[in-house]
């Protein structure tokens, strides 16, 4: 399982996508949605999203930044 989230984060910086992720995660984050929300968008588990904001200070620089809007 930990190969494959970490794959997911690699294929959205590899396919040019990462920071089109990033900046939605700060909008909806900014609009008060949960965790739980953020990764029903994104298509993955809320404890995927978790380990995968661990493992990636961007993705979690995201989040701070979406708090603070």
């Amino acid at each position: 399982m930990k190969g494959k989230m970490l794959e997911l984060y690699e294929r959205w910086e590899e396919s040019g996508h990462l920071n089109s992720r990033l900046k939605a995660i700060s909008e909806i984050i900014s609009k008060r949605a949960t965790q739980r929300q953020v990764a029903e968008c994104l298509g993955i588990t809320e404890n995927t999203l978790i380990k995968l904001r661990k493992a990636h200070p961007k993705l979690n620089k995201a989040f701070q930044y979406g708090m603070r809007s």
